[in-house]
Formats: C-alpha cells, structure tokens, sequence
C-alpha cells in the first residue's frame, strides 16, 4: 500500500516479503516475527540499505503485537535511523509512524504527539495515505489511553471513513476498530457500538483471526454491561479469555482489565480483583504506563486483600508453572506473556516467598 516513490526496492515483490506480511495478518506472530528478522540479517549482511527501512517498520510492528516494546522501540528507531540514512525522504512518514505507535503504547506522550505531527507533515508532503492513516489511528489510540473519549471518537470515526474511501479496508493495517468500540461505549452512543461489534464479529467469522474474535468478544462484553447486562457481559468477557489464542498480550490484558471492571459492577469482588491484578501485572510487565494507571484505578475501588501467599493470581500462576518444571519460553507461551515478564513475576515471586532458587518453589506454594 505505499506510496510516494518512484524507485521500490525490490524486497517488496518477494514471496518471503510477502510471506511475512500474511503471516502478521493472520496472527502468526512468533513465524512473522522471525521472516522479518531472518529478511533483516539478510539485507545487512549485502548491505541492502534501501530493503532495510521496509524490514524494520514491519518487525517493530510485530514485535509491538508480540508483547516486545522495549525491542519494538529500538526496531523503530533504527527504522527512522536506515530511512534517514539511505536517503529515502518518502519512506519518512512510516518512519515516524512506527515510533509513534510505539510510543503511544508506552504512554509517552508528548513523544509521541510530537511525531504524529511530525509524520503526517510528511504525509501530506509525499502523498502517503497508509501512514498517515495509521497516526490518526494512533492519535485515537491515545486519546482513548488519557480519558479523551469525544477527541479518541472524533478522530476514530475519521480513520474509518477515510479507510472506507480509500480501499484500505484490510483490518490489520491500522487496528483501530477495539479504541473506536471503546470510545463509543464510554459515550453511551450504544447503537453506533453495536453496529461496529458486529462488523468485527463478522470479519472474525469470514477471516478466522484470533485477534478480531478477542476484539469482537470484548467490544460485545462492555456492550452489554453498559446496558445493565452484567451476567451476560462477564460470561462474554470470560469466554473472549478463554479462547484468545493471538498471542497479543496488550489486548489480553485489556480484555481482563474489562472482565474486572464489569465483575466490580457486578459485585464479584475476589474475581474483579483476580482478573484486575493479572491486568494491572500484563500492562506493567509491557510498560504500558497509562493502562497501569487505568488497573489500578480499577483496583481501588474494588478494595480488600491481594491472593493467597501474598501472589497476585499473574505471580502465583508463573509460580506453579515453573515449579513445575516449565522454562520461561513454555510459561510465556501458555501464559501469552513475554519471557521478560516471566522472569519479572518470577523474581517478585522469590522476593515475597523469602527463596533464591526455583528448587524451592514447590515446597513453598500454597495450593489455590
């Protein structure tokens, strides 16, 4: 979908390109993520600088869905730094627009503002609607994070319609369509919400992608509980969890963090509680600053004591399973948490527990 230059690289009309590229659509993150770094060490190794900056934008992006935004920064920069320094002016705005959706998800927030503004300069210079797209969609991601629901809805609704006009209907170029439900529901504009859950239930259905069924399950869930039908919202919300398989550890913890909030509504407070502190660790573990604020505002009115041993359920979880002889990678597969995160929870694990090794783990938790 780019456009703005006369000379392509010729990266762009490979089968392992393009390979890559359906494998991130269809949420095959752990293979997309490793054809992208597989094309990245190939192109530096015969120093195809022009290749690079195509490479980078798409292995920050899927390192952003896969729960890596520490890497997925440092991707993105070097993005910005291979299109500044191969001298491709056009390849600029994707540039911006990789880091400031990096940014955006690690809530710094004038950063990220700042190269929004920057990138769509550039995108009104060079004619590049993709990315200019992408940081309206990244702008409303934002707005949503800080609480600025009629600014996060205006700008939504911009990107949809401008996606619409455009042909850029692909739902995995801009994932914008979760913010937008959100930002509807939290305006009480329920009808319009509805319309656009269904529109997601429905791409889940005819595309099979795991991402769009757990957007689909958490935009009906909130749907239902803002019309007072909190049984049926948690049943939804439970049920979006259990079958998540897209590997997404954001939008996991953001469907907890819904499950939670709405258990809180509901009166379930062990399991707001449970369901809000495994939220609260993801987003934490991710970086995820603003959304940390969010859980643990969350948690406050919940009240009462943490689980047992002193673990929250994300920690006692981690707990069992390396006790039970689980390396970090197969906990962070089951979990769809990172192995950082992994080794984070563990070490608090150890630090609350008073032991030094997992040798001790087993004689040491409590059972649930």
């Amino acid at each position: 979908a780019r456009t703005g230059g006369s000379s392509r690289p010729e990266i762009l009309v490979r089968p392992d390109w393009m390979h890559g590229l359906l494998l991130g659509f269809d949420d095959h993150l752990v293979e997309a993520r490793e054809r992208f770094a597989t094309l990245h060490r190939e192109a530096a190794d015969r120093g195809d600088e022009q290749s690079l900056p195509f490479i980078l934008f798409h292995l920050a992006r899927t390192e952003l869905l896969s729960g890596e935004w520490t890497r997925a920064l440092q991707t993105a920069r070097e993005c910005s730094e291979t299109a500044r320094s191969s001298g491709q002016a056009s390849e600029r705005p994707y540039a911006c627009d990789i880091e400031s959706l990096v940014e955006a998800h690690l809530g710094a927030v004038d950063s990220a503002l700042a190269r929004i503004a920057e990138g769509i300069e550039l995108t009104d210079r060079f004619g590049v609607v993709p990315a200019r797209l992408e940081m309206l969609a990244t702008r409303g991601f934002l707005e949503l994070s800080l609480g600025r629901n009629d600014e996060a809805d205006r700008t939504l609704t911009h990107v949809a319609a401008a996606a619409e006009h455009s042909g850029l209907l692909e739902p995995a170029l801009f994932r914008y369509h979760g913010d937008a439900i959100e930002a509807k529901i939290a305006l009480g504009r329920l009808d319009e919400a509805a319309t656009l859950v269904d529109r997601i239930e429905q791409l889940a259905v005819t595309l099979q992608r795991p991402w769009l069924a757990l957007i689909a399950g958490r935009g009906s869930g909130l749907l239902q509980a803002a019309r007072g039908q909190l049984d049926d919202a948690c049943e939804v919300l439970a049920g979006a969890l259990a079958g998540d398989g897209a590997g997404q550890p954001f939008e996991r913890a953001r469907t907890l963090l819904a499950l939670g909030s709405v258990q809180r509504r509901h009166r379930q407070k062990r399991g707001a509680r449970d369901a809000l502190v495994a939220a609260n660790d993801m987003f934490a573990g991710l970086g995820a600053t603003l959304w940390v604020d969010k859980a643990a505002a969350e948690l406050a009115r919940v009240g009462g004591r943490p689980s047992i041993s002193g673990l929250t359920p994300t920690e006692l979880q981690v707990a069992e399973l390396i006790a039970a002889g689980r390396t970090y990678r197969e906990v962070s597969a089951e979990l769809f948490i990172s192995p950082k995160t992994v080794q984070w929870n563990l070490s608090k694990v150890y630090r609350k527990l008073d032991i030094r090794s997992r040798a001790e783990l087993p004689g040491r938790l409590q059972p649930r």
